[in-house]
């Protein structure tokens, strides 16, 4: 069967006959490759992590700043209403003294 299959055997201290091991040398370069892979995939992972994080980054300032641009609606709202509230006690006052 292991010849119809053309596998190699090979006496194995301590076991016997049996398939004969891979090569250390293949063994080695398998690992380097995956490794390679595994190397680049991680750099891929990593640019596309760091274009991510500059997309937020231009969101987060792009939130600020109209952020920023509601707290000066907001207060320019305070000081309208203010100066209504303002001009309203000052009309009222000039009532009570005219009909006082």
């Amino acid at each position: 069967m292991i010849e119809v299959l053309g596998h190699e055997t090979r006496y194995i201290k301590g076991i016997g006959y049996g398939p004969k091991p891979p090569s250390r040398r293949n063994t080695l370069y398998d690992s380097s490759n995956q490794l390679q892979d595994e190397l680049e995939n991680t750099k891929e992972k990593l640019q596309e992590s760091e274009a991510q994080v500059q997309e937020l980054k231009t969101e987060v300032t792009v939130l600020k700043d109209e952020f920023a641009m509601q707290g000066a609606n907001i207060s320019k709202l305070n000081d309208f209403f203010a100066r209504k509230r303002h001009g309203l006690i000052k009309e009222i006052s000039t009532k009570e003294e005219i009909s006082a």
